[in-house]
């Protein structure tokens, strides 16, 4: 196997697999999830641009109700505390509606709405670090990737997934702390059959403001669920038979249809699908 760690155009990455080995996949740490960083320069795309496919799942945050399968909760010590919710408290116009300045104005991915670390996801005034938590997302469904941008981001706030510390989260992405724009972050479970992410946290220590928008869910409804969404069907099966007999790098291939992950769509993908057809499988 290969030590090269390959790195997308625009993005900076880390296996996170022990503190001084950088070779394949860890051995010491559950999981060896990646985390991995697009630059400021993409702020605004989506796609295959910032590590995303048509699988992902949007939240923009342009309405209070979170998309299926998701739950936020913020936690700070003097402006209040929310969630686990699948409903937000308000929505956040950080050009209309931010009575306290502007420096969460740039932090909008799509639309005019963000999510602010704030206990009313509303803003607050900036210089009182009590007013700054941290940021939960439960997926009540599990997933292969959660992603999210960040602006406004100057200290190092560390990141944990399913309750293991990971570090700092700019710093694992390759991005940069500081004021304005600090880029896209991914972070994936190589293996999300066996050992999914269920749980993500922002842990703010030093009580920084930060905005984060476009997040983006890949959920993992069981094998056979092609498409994600929640159901095993002709669409599925179409998508299995597309790719079928191609191998990992080949034309045509298709990682969601490598249930298995085997590097291979072959008979026992097929077999996946027909053996749950018509089933619902969320969270399975």
């Amino acid at each position: 196997m290969s030590n090269l760690l390959r790195i997308a155009p625009g993005a900076a990455a880390l296996m996170l697999i022990g503190a001084t080995s950088w070779a394949g996949p860890l051995s010491g740490f559950p999981g060896g999830f990646t985390v991995t960083g697009y630059a400021p320069g993409l702020w605004g795309t989506t796609g295959a641009a910032i590590g995303l496919s048509a699988e992902d799942v949007i939240e923009d945050f342009e309405d209070a109700a979170l998309i299926p399968g998701l739950r936020i909760a913020v936690t700070t010590g003097t402006s209040g505390s929310y969630g686990p919710s699948a409903t937000l408290p308000a929505t956040f116009d950080p050009v209309a509606n931010d009575p306290f300045g502007s420096a969460f104005a740039a932090g909008v991915w799509d639309g005019s709405r963000v999510l602010v670390n704030t206990g009313t996801n509303q803003s607050a005034p900036y210089g009182g670090q009590g007013n700054w938590g941290d940021v939960q997302l439960l997926l009540t469904t599990p997933a292969a990737r959660v992603a999210f941008s960040v602006h406004q981001l100057e200290d190092g706030a560390t990141v944990s997934v399913n309750g293991f510390p990971l570090g700092s989260l700019l710093t694992l992405a390759g991005l940069q702390p500081g004021s304005g724009r600090n880029g896209y972050v991914v972070i994936e479970a190589p293996n999300p059959a066996s050992l999914p992410i269920t749980f993500v946290e922002i842990n703010n220590a030093a009580g920084d403001g930060f905005v984060i928008d476009h997040l983006a869910v890949r959920f993992v409804y069981c094998p056979g669920d092609a498409n994600g969404d929640g159901f095993v069907l002709f669409e599925d099966l179409n998508v299995v038979l597309g790719a079928f007999n191609t191998l990992a790098g080949e034309p045509g291939y298709n990682g969601a249809a490598d249930f298995d992950e085997n590097g291979a769509v072959d008979f026992e993908d097929l077999n996946e699908v027909l053996s749950r057809f018509n089933d619902p499988c969320t969270g399975g």
